[in-house]
This record gives C-alpha cells, structure tokens and sequence, in this order.
C-alpha cells in the first residue's frame, strides 16, 4: 500500500465535497476527532435512522457549526440521489466499508474514505471470496472487495500490515495518530494508586457472531476466575449481552461500564480473550492481559500475530504472568 501524507489528501478535497457517513456513533466520533485535528472542518454528514438518530447526530462532540447535517434513507437508491445532489464530486468519508457504500463509488465515481481504528475478521465465503477475487482482477470491480477503500486513515501499524496482506497496492493509507486515546489520556488526570488487586474482564461478543463454542470458553474462563477468588469486573461488550453473566455477579463479581476507570489503580489486570479495547487500555497505561483457550487462538491466530500477542492458554499461566506483572498487550500505534 501507499503512504499518503494527509497534505496531499487535502489536495484532493479541493476540488470535492467531503461526505461523512458513519455506520455508528463511535465511527462518528473517531471521524469528528480526526478532522477537528486536522483542521477540516467544512463537510456534509449524512445520518441514518438505521445507525444514529438525530440526536446523536446534532449533539456529537466535535462537530463544527460549518458542517451541514443531512438525512439519508438507507435504500441504496436514495443514498445515490443525495450524493448526486452534492455541488461537487464525493469523497465519502466512513468507518468499515458497507457494500451499500461500495457499490455508491462503483456506480458514482465516488473516492471511499475509511477510518480503520482496529483490524477486522474477513469473511471467508463464496460469495465474499468471488468478489475479491473480481476485484483483484479489475481495478473498476475494485469497491466489490469486502471492507475495500480508496483510502484508509489508519492510527495503528498493525491495521496497516493487515489490509496490505489483503489489498497489496490497490489502496492507500493515511497514517494518523490515535487521536481518540490521546482525548483519553489527556483525560487521565488521576494519580497513579495502589487499591484492590482487581481484574477488568473485557467480554467478547462471540454469541453475536454465532460462535457458541468461544462463548463457553469464555464462560468457563470467567468462572475458572471467580473460583480463583479474584476481585472481578466484567466490562461487558456492546455487541455482547449481560444477561449471559447476571448469575456470577456476587460481593466479589460486579459490572462496569466504564473500564478505564480502573486505569489508574496499579493493580488492576485487564484480561480479555480477543478485544482491541485490551490493546488501547495497554497503549492509556494498563496492564493488559490476553487469556483464552486453544480453539478461540487458533480461530483469531491472525489477530495475535498482527499485534505479536502470546495469549496465557490456562488459568495457570494467567496466573504466572498476573504474579511476573507481565503485560501482554502490545500497542502499535503512530505515535509510539
């Protein structure tokens, strides 16, 4: 891939009217942080009943008073129409790829834009498969390719060796810093202390995606936990569901919405079999700890080796590395 230097990606905006058009409300407010730093301040931001609603829209953090807010449908159709009524060409400005926003730049000549905070899990399907096969082959097929770009913004290297292995050199990115873990850590204003040895459970949302089998591992690991007497929080995932944990929650087992709250306590352990907010709250200062079993490494193996992570595979090992004060998370962001 290409490395495009953000100056001369305004170059390209001159001449085009930037689109921004999140599929959720983190996207929205990655993106908004991105071009407040930058100093982009004048787009259109389309919003979607399906992903935001107005609300969340109007009162985003960062959103300058020169943007001009729009309400798209989500038919593939209407999308197409308020693009066409943009004054100029679109660079349509996203998080991951839909293929509703593909197909807008495969029929409009549209320049996709893609905030690419953490790596992704391809597909791995006929279907899927036949279109990246197509658009490897065809460089106007191109927007067919699972998650593809024109552009990425990428605040992470190992974003960066992904989407070269899969894309090579028909896209390009934009390195940027991780400017929502700099808001963070600008944030950490507590002083570092020693309270209670706690462990931060980061729950991952395996029953979403219909992998029954991590969802019990990671059941049983919660629990191999908790018979272990430690002092636990279990941050549950959005995609995730606590009612899958209500029956451990205890004196000692509680939930927590917000795990960053524990960052400045010195003992406290965050533990999570696959979730990139592990890896960002190693990045703010944590100690990051990764534990899962065999099954659930071999399936997300890309992932540890995108990140050089070596899991703990048993409860025994978590607790030597938890004894060592080892950190096994490790950060690759553009401003290490």
């Amino acid at each position: 891939m290409k490395d495009i230097k953000l100056n001369q990606f305004k170059t390209c905006l001159e001449d085009r009217t930037l689109v921004v058009y999140p599929c959720n409300l983190q996207e929205l407010n990655d993106i908004l942080l991105f071009l407040n730093a930058n100093k982009i301040h004048e787009f259109v931001l389309f919003w979607d009943d399906a992903y935001l609603t107005s609300g969340e829209a109007e009162t985003a953090a960062n959103l300058p008073q020169t943007a001009t807010l729009q309400r798209v449908s989500g038919k593939l159709g209407y999308l197409m129409r308020a693009i066409a009524q943009q004054p100029q060409r679109v660079v349509l400005l996203t998080g991951i790829s839909s293929i509703k926003q593909r197909l807008v730049a495969l029929l409009k000549s549209v320049i996709i834009l893609s905030y690419f905070r953490c790596p992704v899990t391809f597909v791995d399907s006929l279907k899927h498969n036949v279109c990246h096969s197509l658009a490897t082959r065809f460089s106007l097929l191109r927007p067919l390719s699972q998650f593809y770009a024109h552009y990425f913004i990428c605040p992470n290297k190992a974003v960066v060796n992904q989407l070269e292995a899969r894309f090579g050199n028909k896209a390009s990115y934009i390195p940027c810093e991780p400017y929502n873990l700099l808001d963070l850590k600008s944030g950490l204003t507590l002083s570092p202390y020693s309270g209670d040895d706690v462990i931060v459970f980061l729950t991952g949302a395996h029953q979403y995606h219909n992998d029954e089998k991590a969802h019990l591992a990671q059941m049983g690991q919660l629990k191999q936990l908790i018979d272990s007497n430690f002092k636990l929080y279990i941050k549950v995932h959005p995609r995730d569901s606590k009612a899958h944990y209500e029956s451990m929650i205890s004196d000692n087992v509680k939930f927590e919405e917000d795990a960053h709250a524990h960052l400045s306590n010195k003992n406290a352990i965050f533990v999570s079999n696959f979730s990139f907010m592990n890896i960002e709250l190693a990045f703010l200062g944590g100690q990051s700890i990764f534990l899962c079993d065999d099954y659930i490494f071999e399936k997300y193996r890309f992932w540890y080796d995108l990140y050089q992570i070596t899991p703990c595979l048993t409860i025994n090992e978590f607790k030597e590395a938890k004894q060592k004060s080892l950190s096994l998370g490790y950060t690759h962001f553009y401003n290490d």
